[in-house]
């Protein structure tokens, strides 16, 4: 087991817990108890479990997501809509879901991701994103307009969350520092957002904190399904009509989980990360759909793909050594995440002129990563103790993360910059604002789009459909409004 193990398994056990407590929460508002947080450890930690063990690329994660989140509180709300009952509905759509994704698997269908460019990519990754930071954010900004309340409390929230961002990314770029030893370096870089969360937890645990009223992670005092009910969840219960009826969602879901898996699977892959083992998008598909299938009988929540905590497990295992120093030079992985986040200037091109990156592909951190996370329904008086602004915090941390390398943000950035400051390569410079800003303004055309239709009630259970959009609006639309020099600059894959 390499060094680097321990410090990526305790920094993505805290990445992959908090989605699932957040999540699990948010959950239980929305289908009236029937899932919480209970039900998000345990399907969370045993299907990462699993997808570790037997998927062909163990370096993507599995998790839960708020696209799937807000595709079950749809469904609830469809069920109550027609009187139905919604958990032996869930199984059914599950059901259903997990057999057209292991026919999809069979069928070859993820040679379609070949269709799949940098500009699908890229606007999905926004998407999730986005969604992060809105998760981050929505709490604590709510709570400076509630009538009533002491403003106090949203303040030292808002300045918690900020504080545990800050010092999450201050600790992990001391890896490119000139302070201290290149161990010590290494080891806050390597730790950092763990140390973090460590120091920010215990700062909260303070009796002045403590009585300032802030808010904590709330979590189950001991181990029961949501509403009392039993493990197997009684699907014959269902009319048979409403058996058929759960085709349309269950459809619907395919659609998500079929972009969104491929999609992640296909930025892990992504020859920037130079990876050695070649992709196994079949396998992978088939992996999910039988984990989609034991998750439904059991009435546990789905998981699909996690692009942030699989883009962040890639980065926590990749070594770095600086180029002509040997292998004595091998600092901490995690530090790129700040380094070259500076969004495609001249601090990225330093970075590759310096060092060389070297991905350790591994199935142990995210077998132990899940394991963790599973054994947290044992930790849950500790879990209790974690103020809910740090986990906005980590929150505002991954969706920053997954922003780094995504030239659509760039290019978004870029248009509002001084093009003779631009680097040489720059797509300003070499094809002109008007051209890069109507591309990228196609893009944020699409991200609105989606993010609209996610966030409305009515539309939040078949808005997946609309993520197949951006691949006929790349196959379709971009080859008629560009040329191919064009489009080779701008959505190189």
């Amino acid at each position: 087991m390499k060094v680097k193990t321990i410090p990526t398994i305790l920094f993505l056990y805290f990445a992959c817990l908090a989605p699932a407590v957040a999540f699990g929460g948010i959950s239980y508002g929305l289908t009236q108890g029937a899932m919480g947080v209970i039900e998000f450890l345990l399907s969370c930690g045993v299907s990462g479990m699993l997808y570790a063990i037997f998927s062909g690329q163990p370096m993507t994660f599995i998790g839960p997501t708020g696209l799937t989140l807000c595709f079950m509180a749809a469904l609830f709300n469809f069920c109550n809509s027609f009187g139905l009952a919604f958990m032996p509905m869930y199984t059914w759509v599950g059901i259903w879901t997990s057999l057209m994704l292991v026919t999809l698997s069979s069928a070859n269908a993820c040679l379609l991701t070949k269709h799949c460019t940098r500009f699908t990519d890229e606007v999905f990754n926004a998407l999730l994103a986005l969604n992060f930071t809105y998760e981050a954010l929505k709490n604590i900004v709510v709570r400076f307009f509630s009538t009533g309340t002491d403003k106090t409390q949203p303040f030292l929230a808002l300045n918690m969350a900020l504080a545990t961002f800050a010092l999450s990314q201050r600790l992990v770029s001391y890896r490119s520092s000139i302070l201290f030893t290149r161990r010590i370096r290494g080891f806050l870089s390597d730790f950092g957002p763990a140390l973090t969360i460590i120091i920010m937890t215990l700062l909260g645990s303070l009796p002045m904190v403590r009585g300032l009223g802030i808010e904590y992670l709330k979590a189950p005092k001991r181990f029961q399904f949501g509403n009392g009910r039993r493990l197997f969840v009684p699907l014959w219960d269902l009319p048979v009509w409403a058996r058929g009826l759960a085709l349309v969602p269950a459809a619907a879901l395919t659609v998500l989980f079929f972009l969104d898996h491929n999609i992640s699977v296909r930025v892990v892959n992504s020859p920037d990360n130079k990876m050695k083992k070649s992709p196994a998008y079949h396998l992978d598909l088939f992996v999910l759909g039988s984990i989609v299938f034991l998750c439904s009988i059991v009435g546990l929540p789905w998981m699909c793909a996690a692009t942030i905590q699989s883009l962040n497990h890639v980065r926590s295992v990749t070594e770095y050594e600086p180029v002509g120093v040997g292998e004595g030079g091998k600092g901490g992985g995690t530090a790129a995440v700040v380094v070259s986040g500076s969004g495609g200037g001249e601090g990225d091109i330093k970075q590759e002129e310096e060092e060389t990156a070297t991905v350790m592909e591994t199935r142990l951190t995210g077998l132990g990563i899940h394991a963790l996370v599973l054994s947290s329904i044992g930790l849950l008086p500790l879990l209790r103790r974690i103020p809910i602004p740090v986990i906005s915090g980590i929150f505002l941390y991954l969706g920053r993360t997954v922003m780094t390398g995504n030239t659509f943000l760039q290019r978004v950035k870029g248009a509002f910059f001084d093009k003779s400051m631009l680097p040489e390569d720059s797509p300003f410079k070499r094809l002109g604002r008007t051209t890069v800003n109507k591309f990228t303004a196609i893009q944020v055309g699409c991200l609105a789009v989606l993010w609209t239709l996610k966030s409305n009630p009515a539309t939040g259970m078949f808005f997946p459909s609309v993520i197949g959009m951006l691949i006929l609006t790349r196959i379709l639309v971009i080859p008629r409004l560009f040329s191919k020099e064009e489009i080779s600059v701008l959505d190189v894959d």
